[in-house]
Order: structure tokens, then C-alpha cells, then sequence
């Protein structure tokens, strides 16, 4: 496959993950489901939240690493967009990998009565702003190539 293509689907995969963890962090509560089902559609949204941060942080980099290392002529827009970017998608995927893997290893720690943990607030709401950002800037960048 060429380029384009995979830029494409992969910009497409992370702007629906962005859409998916967005809408139901919003209105998932107001859905009249009980708290296991809830808990299914959270965990299956985590394993995609978890290839959507991988593919992130991936970009970012490769991203970061085609700017040019001289900044004599100043700090451009997407000098600063890459770097955002990059350290934004590692700061979401810290708290995110933090939260997942005491939910997983250790469920009954801390504040077991108390659901959703607020941990994942931060996650919930930051996700899908770096994760759809970076979705678009895939489809803008692929929309450019010829």
C-alpha cells in the first residue's frame, strides 16, 4: 500500500476513536445500561484508545524528526505544532497508561466505591482532542501528497 492510503486509514481510525470516546464520555452516562455492560464498552474502548495513542505518539515523532534541527530562522508553526503534538500524545498516554494498568492489575486499590474513577476524566476529555488533531493533520498531510 501506498503512503496516502495508509495515512488515510489510519487518520480515519483515530479521528473515529476520537468521536467514539468523546460522545460516550458525554452522554454514556445518561445511557440506561447497567455498570457491566458499562464496563465492557470502557474496556474495549481502552484496547482501541491504546493503538489510537500508539499511532499518536508515533506520528508525533516521525513528524518532529522531519523538521530541520536549525532554528535560525525562528520558531515556524510547524516547529510548534510537532512539538505539541508530540508531548501532548506522551502526556495522555502517561495518565492513560497510569490509570489502565492500576484498573487492570490492582481493581480493588483506592477508591473502589467510588466509579468512574476522576482519574480518567483527564484522560477521557484529552484523548480525543490530541488524538482527533492528529487524525486530521494524517488526513491533511495525505490530502497534500500527489
Amino acid at each position: 500500500m501506498n503512503d496516502k492510503i495508509i495515512k488515510y486509514v489510519l487518520g480515519t481510525y483515530q479521528i473515529i476513536i476520537a468521536l467514539a470516546v468523546g460522545i460516550y464520555y458525554c452522554f454514556g452516562s445518561a445511557m440506561p445500561i447497567e455498570r457491566d455492560p458499562w464496563l465492557t464498552i470502557w474496556q474495549f474502548l481502552d484496547l482501541t484508545m491504546v493503538v489510537a495513542l500508539a499511532i499518536a505518539i508515533s506520528v508525533s515523532v516521525i513528524r518532529k524528526r522531519g523538521l530541520s534541527g536549525d532554528t535560525s530562522d525562528g520558531i515556524t508553526r510547524e516547529y510548534l505544532n510537532a512539538h505539541a503534538s508530540l508531548y501532548a500524545s506522551l502526556a495522555v498516554a502517561m495518565i492513560f497508561l497510569w490509570n489502565w494498568t492500576t484498573f487492570v492489575l490492582f481493581p480493588d486499590s483506592g477508591n473502589s466505591d467510588v466509579w468512574p474513577h476522576p482519574e480518567w476524566s483527564y484522560v477521557d476529555v484529552f484523548l480525543p482532542l490530541v488524538v482527533g488533531s492528529n487524525g486530521f493533520y494524517l488526513w491533511r498531510s495525505a490530502s497534500k501528497e500527489e
